[in-house]
């Protein structure tokens, strides 16, 4: 499985780490996140929005 980001002419892609827990009661697994290391991530779970913003050099 490849994930890609892309934003116009830019993209990252990249071949993900998935984990899933067992007894897990929500309905997804747990992405690993390794491949966005050049991004800023942010996860507002109580909110439910994620953002991800290149990081700075």
């Amino acid at each position: 499985m490849n994930l890609a980001l892309r934003q116009g002419q830019q993209s990252h892609a990249w071949s993900p780490t998935v984990y899933f827990c067992e007894p897990w009661p929500w309905a997804f697994g747990l992405l690993g996140l390794a491949g966005l290391d050049p991004f800023l991530v942010t996860i507002n779970a109580y909110d439910e929005w994620s953002e991800l913003r290149p990081r700075r050099t």
